[in-house]
């Protein structure tokens, strides 16, 4: 069964730059035998909340799990048909207001040495989402993964592009899974560390 919360959170944020990418991060238990986990399906469904950003639609929803079904599938992992998971899905998504602030000189060059020059500051209102995927253990329920991105919204977007832009987020973000092992590497020849020297006492005067 599928599982969707959406919550709008309103927040001020002062930036000079704007982030157009996906910002993407992990977090799991270290101890989680991540091979063992073959089969998924989506975690128990709960009822939207009333008051959400029209961003938050159904639309988005099915878009989004139509992406990890697709993601997941394509990666090996198939989904149960069964009701008998290995792993469910959980999936929840923030819609935040931010605020960006920009500044530019208004003014010819050469006119700050004359005391001239204007700065023109312009503030723009926009929505960040941040998508979170959560893999929890069938039988435990206990979560053993997590995945998230973050990016700027656009509303204007068409089905399409909308589409489009949630098969990249999700892409994005399932690329991390299973984290990678990370493998100590040798020092280079050369370069090992000497043992431990003794050095003779001083001669007594």
């Amino acid at each position: 069964m599928r599982h969707f919360k959406c919550l709008c959170v309103w927040t001020v944020l002062v930036t000079f730059w704007t982030f157009l990418g996906v910002r993407v991060g992990q977090d799991y238990e270290y101890q989680t035998d991540f091979s063992r986990y073959k089969s998924f399906g989506w975690a128990t469904v709960s009822q939207e909340k009333p008051g959400m950003s029209p961003w938050c639609s159904p639309f988005v929803t099915q878009r989004i799990h139509a992406a990890v079904e697709s993601f997941l599938s394509q990666n090996g992992y198939a989904e149960s048909s069964e009701g008998k998971p290995d792993f469910l899905v959980d999936i929840h998504l923030t819609v935040e207001k931010m605020i960006e602030v920009d500044q530019s000189v208004d003014g010819w060059p050469g006119h700050r040495a004359f005391g001239d020059s204007a700065f023109e500051t312009v503030i723009t209102e926009y929505d960040e989402g941040t998508l979170i995927i959560d893999f929890l253990d069938a039988g435990t329920q206990k979560l053993f993964w997590r995945g998230t991105g973050t990016r700027r919204i656009d509303h204007s977007s068409s089905p399409q592009k909308s589409t489009d832009t949630m098969n990249r987020w999700v892409s994005e973000i399932l690329k991390q899974y299973p984290p990678k092992a990370k493998v100590s590497r040798p020092a280079p020849a050369g370069c090992s560390t000497p043992p431990n020297q003794v050095m003779p006492a001083a001669p007594q005067v």
